[in-house]
């Protein structure tokens, strides 16, 4: 039987609120919603406009008014149970083929939904003669808790002429990982460990002053050209563990020509930064040359826990590679991630 309700009697039973506390109701929905999409991945800087459009007509609307109410609840509670998550992934121990090479591993990752057919969402790059790979690729997931996700790992040996050879696997509930705080180490099949370790990706901007001239034309030309050697840098961004670690490559800016003071418009991301793990972030200033190498400019070293707890812009000494300043200074500005 088709059951058929009348519209008097629908709003009667929705307590009725004021103008005032339905308006700031509807701006604390508006941002959890546009905060949603940004989580989601969803670019909305050039529809924003026709957002603020949209909840102005339904702030005028006593009865889409008190719909958003609900399904603005509705919203806020589903945005406590799903999230990004982002993570790295490390080996240890892999079987080695045999005595005379060593292998080159790779990860690849598959996930399931509610006992859903396996989709492959990330993949690794491969890194030659070792047992104890730590990929630097940052994997990025979208979690919903209790929708019985799964994560699937298999990692293989890269072989250029030949099938690649399996060296093991793994399966985790991601509900299990998060509830162990994003942190887990899983025993492969089989032999060796994998670790999945959660990352709180930090973005920054970075600005150089007073860059020693690499391009200064030699004293014979210097009366008939108007050019006074300024440099053409870019920088180079690694991460190391510990200040004596291997660097790690995780981005390059842009080249600015013809400058001794850049200022980048480069929004740089480092996806691998783990708090409390030692990390460090060496910057590598270079000269780019169209006709030679490119020349070193230096260097400077920055601890990243301090860097991140103050949250603030952060000024080093440009350095040789003899230790020595140069003169020159990179600032590091922090840019909020959301």
């Amino acid at each position: 039987m088709m059951m058929i309700f009348e519209r008097e009697k629908i709003t009667t039973r929705i307590p009725l609120l004021s103008s005032h506390y339905t308006f700031l109701l509807i701006v604390s929905i508006q941002k959890v919603l546009i905060k949603r999409l940004v989580d989601l991945g969803i670019h909305i800087s050039c529809h924003f406009a026709l957002l603020q459009k949209a909840f102005s007509i339904i702030f005028h609307n006593n009865m889409l008014r008190h719909l958003l109410v609900i399904g603005g609840l509705v919203s806020l509670a589903q945005c406590q149970d799903s999230r990004n998550l982002t993570f790295t992934l490390t080996a240890k121990g892999l079987p080695a083929k045999d005595d005379i090479s060593k292998i080159d591993p790779l990860v690849r990752i598959y996930q399931t939904t509610d006992g859903s057919d396996l989709q492959k969402f990330g993949a690794s790059e491969t890194i030659l003669d070792t047992e104890d790979p730590e990929w630097i690729e940052v994997f990025w997931f979208l979690w919903k808790k209790g929708t019985n996700q799964k994560w699937k790992f298999e990692i293989r040996d890269a072989d250029i002429l030949d099938k690649d050879d399996a060296l093991g696997g793994a399966e985790i509930n991601v509900d299990d990982y998060v509830a162990a705080g994003e942190n887990m180490t899983l025993d492969l099949s089989p032999q060796g460990t994998l670790s999945i370790q959660k990352t709180t990706p930090i973005r920054f901007k970075l600005k150089a002053q007073s860059l020693p001239k690499k391009d200064k034309p030699p004293q014979i030309f210097a009366a008939f050209t108007s050019d006074q050697g300024e440099s053409d840098p870019y920088v180079k961004c690694y991460y190391r563990r510990g200040i004596g670690g291997e660097d790690k490559k995780f981005a390059t800016t842009s080249t600015i020509d013809n400058v001794v003071d850049a200022d980048w418009e480069d929004v740089i991301e480092f996806g691998n930064y783990q708090k409390g793990t030692g990390m460090y972030l060496r910057f590598k200033v270079k000269d780019a040359d169209s006709t030679s190498k490119d020349d070193d400019v230096g260097y400077a070293l920055m601890e990243v826990d301090p860097y991140v707890t103050a949250n603030v812009p952060k000024t080093l000494k440009v350095q040789n590679d003899d230790g020595e300043d140069n003169g020159a200074t990179l600032t590091v500005t922090p840019i909020p991630t959301s």
